[in-house]
Parts: C-alpha cells; structure tokens; sequence
C-alpha cells in the first residue's frame, strides 16, 4: 500500500485510540503534501503522553521492539507503518501499546521562546524544560547548590569538572530509568535517607575521580561552620537506575565529573587571562566536554526499552536567552557560560 494512500483511507477507530493517533496522522499527512520540512527542532509534538501538554517538547516514540535506535524519536513514516499495520490486524491493544511507548527527556532549566522577529522574549519560569534535538537546553540553578565547577592543578596540567544533571522523565508504563555515559562517572551524593538508586555499575577505572579530586556537588552546608547539616555519603557509578516513580528526592544531588590530564591547552583557555575572555573559556569549555554523551535508557512494564542520547556542551549566552534574566547581576542582555543539554538525533 502506497504511504499516500494510508491516512487517506476510510478507517474506524475506538475514541480512545482515535483520541492518541490523531497527532501521529496530522505530522505524516502534512510531511506528505510538503507542508512540512524536516526539523531539527519540533514544536508541539505531543502524542497521547500524560503530562506533556505544556510546552514544545520532542517525543521520544517506540515501536514494539527492543533494540536501541540512537534517534532522538521514531521517523514519521515509521510511526506511520507501525500504526497502519497494528489497524489492519485490527490489534487496538497492539496500538494502544505503540502510541503509548514514548517518553519526554526534561532537565531543570527556564524556558526560552522566540518571537516572530526570531528575538528571544523574557520566558516565564519553568522548572523542567524538555531536552531537543537541535536545540542546546541552558542549565541554570534553581533551589540546589551550584551547577558546575571546575578544577585545574598547574604542576600536572589536570583539569577536571562537576555538573550538575537534574533530569526527569515523563511517559507512560515506564518502570525504570537507566543512566549511562561514555566518559567520566556519575557522581551521587547522598545526604542522609534512602538512596534513590536501585541498581547501577561501580565506576572502578580512575581513582583520582573516586578520590573526589574532581569536586562535588550537593549537601545542604551550615553558612557559619560551612560543614554539611547531615551526613553524606558519595559514590561514583558508570550507570546507575532509577524508579520512575522516584527519580529526585531534595537529599540527592546527581553529577558528571572528569578529570583530563595533559589539558595545558584547556587550561589557557579557561584561565589564561584570569577567565575573563568569555569566547576563550567556551572554547575551553566546549574542548574540556568534548564528545561527552550520557545515554537515558527507559524500560517499560511489558519489558521493552528504549533510548536517546544526550550531548554534553556548553554556550556563550545571555542571561534573558537562557531564560533567567531577574539573575543578572546588570543587564540581563550580558552574557555568561552556560552548561547545556541537547538530544542527538
């Protein structure tokens, strides 16, 4: 059958599944008449997800399969196939399945929005905004420590960073969320309580990084005697999971941390001339975290899985493009390093 023909056709649908297809039928119906032009960055695409109606969001969607595609979503014409095919074996289970496998990646950040001049406007606050491909997500602080440091010792020209990564994931029949990344180590700092982590890999590969010569991040600290109010409890995983139904608790902190060693070069960049060349220190920035990619993993109750990539940057941006203006310390048009997210397609 040809693709054209698929939505064109007179077919009955349940409410219910007419209600979760019809956003997965427009996208394709309107790519097919050339209305529409591949993006990198999507705007409302939301199929049938509790939660995801707020603001612009990629959708992460899943097919009845196990393997990891590396895409940022499924293609159109791959949604499309899947549902057509599950119509006409008339298995509404099947597609009920398909249209509801999908999550949206969100980290805690202040949504930016462009108005029709292409100008960033002054956003409204938002706590977590949704991770996109082809757009880089600014990370700002917002109730937790600091978001990122930096390190760099002179003698053996070692720099090493701590970033925060405040992430969330919201979809529907997800059990676990899994984490994983291609270099360094996570860090979990745990101030009293249960741990969140259900499960994960020991990062066992350089001790320097196990010693905490990378920094940390977390802790709720006394301002007089600066020692933390609770204990805490540090640990470096490779990978680490999480309950879906409990991914942040307030006495967790979850960061990335390296350590590079032979980074002269790196550390000219950042603090040859005392940090104050902000172009120069984003480049030391974006050499420091290059090729960084943290790999999100969802595993769903009928025990498939699905997963995206993450990309690990940095930006030279203004506090009002990065959505937190009332953070000026003048302007809110001056600009400031931001650590930033942005999915891979």
């Amino acid at each position: 059958m040809a693709k054209e023909n698929i939505f064109l056709s007179d077919i009955e649908l349940p409410d219910v599944v007419q209600k979760k297809a019809d956003e997965a039928f427009s996208i394709i119906i309107a790519e097919e008449k050339g209305t529409m032009k591949k993006q990198s960055r999507f705007r409302q695409i939301i199929i049938g997800a509790a939660g995801m109606a707020a603001c612009a969001a990629v959708v992460v969607a899943v097919s009845g399969v196990t393997e990891r595609t590396g895409q940022s979503g499924m293609e159109e014409e791959n949604i499309a196939k899947t549902v057509q095919e599950q119509i006409e074996t008339e298995d509404e289970g099947d597609l009920l399945s398909a249209l509801d496998k999908m999550f949206t990646l969100r980290v805690r950040a202040a949504e930016s929005k462009e108005g029709q001049s292409g100008e960033i406007q002054q956003a409204a606050e938002e706590e977590f905004v949704s991770l996109e491909a082809g757009r880089q997500i600014p990370l700002v602080s917002r109730d937790k420590a600091s978001t990122w440091n930096l390190g760099g010792d002179n003698e053996s020209k070692e720099v090493s960073y701590c970033i925060n990564i405040p992430f969330t994931c919201e979809g529907e029949h997800i059990e676990k969320v899994s984490y994983s990344i291609n270099k360094g180590a996570f860090q979990i700092v745990q101030e009293g309580g249960e741990s969140i982590i259900v499960d994960g890999e020991v990062y066992v590969e350089d001790d320097r990084i196990n010693g905490a010569n990378c920094g940390s991040i977390g802790g709720h600290y006394d301002d007089g005697s600066g020692l933390s109010q609770e204990p805490v409890e540090m640990k470096f995983y490779k990978s680490f999971t999480l309950d879906y139904h409990r991914q942040s608790d307030d006495s967790t902190w979850i960061n990335i941390v390296n350590i590079l060693p032979d980074s002269e070069e790196i550390m000219k960049l950042l603090w040859e001339d005392g940090g104050t060349d902000q172009q120069a220190f984003n480049e030391g920035m974006q050499k420091m975290l290059d090729s960084t990619i943290i790999t999100c993993t969802v595993q769903y109750s009928d025990h498939t899985s699905q997963s995206v990539d993450i990309k690990v940057s940095s930006r030279l941006m203004s506090y009002a493009e990065a959505g937190e203006p009332e953070a000026a310390p003048t302007d809110p048009d001056d600009e400031m390093i931001y650590v930033t997210f942005e999915l891979q397609e």
